[in-house]
């Protein structure tokens, strides 16, 4: 973990999974918080408590249902996260 923003997951092999969740968003009446998992190339967005990747592109199907039972499995703590994110310190470096 870094700055408690970025997980950074290694797989067996060489590819390094990235992932980054944002602080917590709200639309109408709705709380949520997008997810993006990055692997080279490839990238995934997805949104939490709902457990689903919304975008993808280079990830396999079975790789999006994985990226998809980690939301799930992870919910509260991806949610817990997000809340000490905040954008305006990060940018300023504080």
């Amino acid at each position: 973990m870094e700055d408690g923003k970025v997980i950074v997951k290694r797989e067996s092999s060489s590819e390094e999974m990235k992932i980054l969740i944002s602080g917590m968003l709200r639309r109408e009446d709705r709380k949520f918080v997008r997810v993006s998992f990055f692997r080279d190339e490839d990238w995934a967005e997805g949104v939490v408590p709902d457990g689903i990747i919304e975008h993808s592109e280079g990830f396999t199907k079975e790789e999006i249902s994985k990226l998809e039972d980690y939301l799930v499995g992870e919910k509260a703590a991806i949610l817990e996260q997000a809340k000490g994110v905040n954008p305006i310190r990060k940018m300023f470096d504080m």
